[in-house]
């Protein structure tokens, strides 16, 4: 039976009320709701909670920006939704890095290694600048719906390959029809300085298509002026201007995604509880929106259909906030404000129900009070029913016969979680009439202390950390956190810790949150004003009444995943199905191979599911007759979540509390190519000569030297491999037996082989041209000089992209041939080790190299054992800075806690 925690209700003016009391043991009995409507969404909510469980993820990172060439390096944390207990249900998370174009930048998928998971993405010395995100999941919480995977917006910039910045500001005339935008794109060197006089290429991309490429110079501010097409929708994709220019020889390319330019706010009126009632006092929330789906302050004035002023309203905090209104019946109502571009907009308030219950909740300090209200008298004298729960747990039930038009209760709230719980109101049918949310401050939060054995620390010092968690009681705390120590002088020191934001807010609640941690700062005036206006108006989606009412189980679509799984199926040239083929899924080496067979089905469908192997493994399928001869063809299916567009943009610009953290990285980027003999960006300056992207084209780049279309290989003949194609075809390539040779670029570390495409993934081994079939191939692109930067320091010998013929949902680096296909399937990512210096060997002592670490110390497997306790070491970087340390985590028992403080290094 599930345990409640269920509380008296103090009725102020009923004559009949009672309410549903826990025994001694807490366990409500069931006679207490027995009978009544609560008795069946009580019941269907157990059966969600014993057979639908669901699950939460949280990433803990180690910076909350980056610059290219750095690793991002974060601890996943994942818990039972309602318990918070770490989940034993799913074996792998997926973490995707999704790029400003709204791809998929890198995917990996973590398997559960010792109790945790840990991971990193690795970010190229050549990846642009711009506002990325990151999105977390496992393949079971699809079920519940994509609104609750955890997602973050991270800022990644680039000053690695160019000592280029460049900043956009629009300027609008709006007296035009339609508005013309104008963009101003600044462009400073390194020193600050406008780059004058310097030819800029740019194109306009709008759904992914480019128009075509036009060229302007900068003025003595280093401004280039364009005209921009206006927009008023911020919901399709792919729309910005490229700009790329050649400065100091250094190729410099930068996209600008394009606002919405319609000024206009949206603004919605939420009555507590969810309807307008007339008659009585209404307390009425509501939330203005701008075209980019961000909160924007307004005021206004509210009027009846006369015109009469009835009152004002005005914003708090991110265009929240409320008003009392007492609406007459059959009246209609107005919201009237000024538009920030001039002008005013009126907006209808929700329709006046004539009659209705109305639900009141003021949290306090330890109770909840609760008001009900019947406006009319005939809807008194029937019994009512009130449930509270949280997490889709049931924690109080109450009943009552309202006989007045107000009753009051004080819930006690001490037994409720911390988080959001939900109240609602019953009418004797058992259909919910009535709704709110309200936010329980965490009360069992844990207590994270730091000692450091020192006051200040010196350069290359030794730091030893004492960390201490109990318990709201004071007791020793035994469980599992991550802890990053940053250099404050360049990392924003006013980050905040996320794991109660993410556990207790973004995890319950669909829709976008602007800056949750914010809720969570002790820092943060009226915090817990706000939080209640976002109860009010944030919408409410885990669990829907209407589903629970029906006494409707989630339908399960993707079941609980406890290895890889590659779902594919045989056909022939005709396309029709191969029913009962004999499939072979080969995979690994001799050593640490897997291999496995199994019978399509009468549709041609294949499965292969329980394995795992390390990412960037390559499988092999064949397909066999009863003979044992190859035959088919062989096509996989993967099934991914989709990538939404993103309403809420970032600002246009890398901000500027960025500044000092990429010159720092500059600064590191540098001395390290110094230390490995590299003085310069290994490329020639060479004149960029626009050229159309290729057919299928993978890659990151706009432009390449040379295409060669699958066109061009059909007219060849019958060339029996990609060096066949190459070969005398290309200027400038020169092919050595199996080997390529780009001219008039230099070597990298003594190496000439050309960094290797296939299907946007990379190999440095350019061998694996001679496993690709030429007839699967829809274009080839040889990237030079400038063209090739975009790639990074693995592309200095020039860069071969081979697309090939693949469909949407092909998967990495795919080639086949009759029978067969080669492929590189997700795997699970191998964590490494974060490196710290170890400046007690004497090796490390005599390096001079200037330690330029911006994350000081990272460790995402930090364990405390029954004590509470866990000891950490380290040493300090070169830079006098303060360190700022976060540590969050949570215990055995889903208790979660988290801590910020700094150290001194001087």
């Amino acid at each position: 039976m599930l345990i409640y925690n269920a509380f008296i209700l103090f009725i102020a003016a009923a004559s009949t009320a009672s309410a549903q009391v826990s025994d001694s043991s807490g366990t409500l009995p069931e006679k207490a709701i027995t009978g009544t409507p609560l008795e069946k969404a009580v019941k269907v909510l157990e059966q969600q909670l014993s057979q639908r469980p669901q699950e939460k993820v949280y990433l803990h990172f180690d910076k909350p920006y980056y610059a290219a060439g750095d690793d991002i390096w974060f601890r996943a944390y994942l818990v039972n939704a309602a318990t918070h207990v770490p989940s034993d249900l799913s074996r792998i998370i997926y973490v995707e890095l999704i790029g400003p174009a709204d791809t998929i930048v890198q995917r990996l998928a973590l398997k559960k290694d010792q109790g945790n998971f840990n991971g990193s993405f690795q970010l190229s010395d050549a990846l642009p600048g711009g506002h990325y995100r990151v999105r977390a999941y496992t393949s079971w919480m699809r079920n519940f719906g994509e609104e609750f995977f955890f997602r973050k917006n991270i800022m990644i910039g680039n000053s690695l390959l160019s000592n280029l910045q460049a900043r956009i500001e629009y300027e609008v005339d709006r007296d035009s029809s339609p508005p013309e935008i104008t963009a101003l794109i600044r462009f400073l060197d390194g020193n600050g300085k406008p780059a004058a006089g310097r030819e800029v290429s740019y194109e306009h991309v709008l759904i992914g298509k480019p128009k075509s490429l036009k060229t302007a110079t900068t003025n003595e501010q280093g401004i280039i002026r364009i005209s921009v097409p206006y927009n008023e929708s911020s919901l399709y994709p792919n729309k910005y201007i490229r700009t790329s220019i050649n400065f100091d020889g250094l190729p410099f390319v930068k996209d600008f995604f394009l606002p919405s330019f319609k000024v206009d706010t949206d603004l919605r009126f939420f009555p507590e509880g969810g309807e307008l009632i007339a008659g009585v006092p209404n307390i009425v929330a509501f939330k203005a929106i701008d075209a980019s789906g961000l909160g924007v302050g307004v005021k206004g004035v509210i009027r009846d259909e006369e015109g009469k002023k009835i009152t004002e309203f005005e914003s708090v905090h991110r265009g929240m906030g409320k008003f009392v209104l007492t609406p007459l019946p059959g009246q209609d109502y107005t919201a009237g404000i000024s538009l920030p571009g001039g002008g005013t907009r009126e907006y209808p308030l929700p329709e006046v129900q004539e009659e209705g219950y109305l639900l009141t909740i003021r949290p306090a300090d330890s109770v909840i009070r609760v008001s009900i209200a019947a406006s009319s008298a005939r809807l008194r004298n029937r019994p009512v029913f009130l449930l509270g729960e949280s997490r889709g747990q049931p924690y109080y039930a109450a009943q009552a016969v309202l006989e007045k038009s107000l009753y009051q209760a004080s819930v006690p709230i001490a037994d409720f979680p911390g988080g959001i719980a939900r109240f609602t109101l019953f009418d004797m049918a058992g259909i919910p009439v009535a709704e709110r949310l309200v936010f329980i401050p965490p009360r069992d939060q844990l207590d994270i202390s730091i000692r450091p054995d020192q006051a200040v620390y010196g350069a290359r010092e030794k730091v030893q950390l004492q960390v201490q968690v109990k318990d709201a009681s004071g007791k020793p705390v035994k469980g599992e956190f991550s802890i990053s120590i940053t250099d404050a002088s360049v990392v924003d020191s006013n980050t905040v810790p996320g794991i109660l934001a993410g556990l207790l807010l973004n995890g319950d609640l669909k829709g976008y949150i602007e800056d949750p941690a914010w809720y969570f700062n002790p820092a943060s005036g009226e915090r817990q004003a706000a939080l209640d206006l976002l109860m009010l108006t944030q919408g409410w989606r885990r669990f829907e009444w209407k589903n629970i009412l029906d006494g409707r189980l989630q339908e399960i679509a993707y079941p609980l995943e406890l290895g890889f799984e590659t779902l594919g199926r045989v056909y022939s040239d005709s396309g029709d199905p191969l029913p009962h083929a004999r499939v072979i899924m080969l995979a690994g080496d001799r050593k640490e191979g897997f291999a496995a067979e199994d019978t399509a089905d009468a549709a041609g469908r294949f499965r292969f599911s329980g394995y795992e192997f390390p990412d960037s493994t390559r499988v092999l399928i064949q397909a066999r007759n009863e003979k044992g001869r190859r035959f088919g063809e062989i096509e996989i299916q993967e099934d991914w979540p989709r990538v939404h567009f993103q309403r809420e943009r970032f600002p246009p610009n890398i901000r500027d509390s960025m500044d000092a953290y990429l010159a720092l990285s500059k600064e590191a980027f540098t001395i390290e190519r110094e230390k490995l003999g590299l003085t310069s960006i290994l490329l020639d300056p060479v004149e960029v000569v626009a050229q159309e992207k290729a057919p299928n084209s993978t890659g990151l780049h706009s432009y390449a030297d040379n295409i060669i279309t699958a066109e061009d290989i059909t007219r060849m003949g019958s060339p029996s491999s990609i060096y066949d194609i190459l070969r005398g075809r290309v200027p400038g390539l020169q092919v050595i037996g199996n080997r390529i040779v780009i001219r008039g670029i230099n070597t990298f570390y003594g190496n000439t082989d050309p960094l290797v495409v296939v299907d946007g993934v990379r190999s440095m081994d350019a061998g694996i041209l001679g496993m690709i079939n030429p007839y699967d191939v829809a274009s080839i692109e040889i990237l030079k000089g400038p063209n090739a930067a975009i790639y990074g320091m693995g592309a200095a010998n020039g860069v071969i992209v081979i697309n090939t013929k693949r469909g949407e949902y092909e998967p990495r680096g795919a080639y086949e041939r009759r029978g067969v296909i080669s492929f590189f399937p997700q795997g699970y990512h191998v964590a490494r080790e974060f490196y710290v210096p170890k400046y007690n060997v004497p090796k490390n002592l005599r390096d001079k190299t200037p330690d330029l670490r911006s994350t000081i110390y990272w460790n995402g497997d930090v364990r405390t054992g029954s004590d509470g306790s866990a000891s950490l070491s380290f040493y300090a970087a070169d830079r006098p800075a303060p360190y700022m340390v976060i540590m969050e985590g949570i215990s055995a028992d889903g208790k979660p806690g988290q801590v910020k403080t700094f150290l001194k290094r001087e």
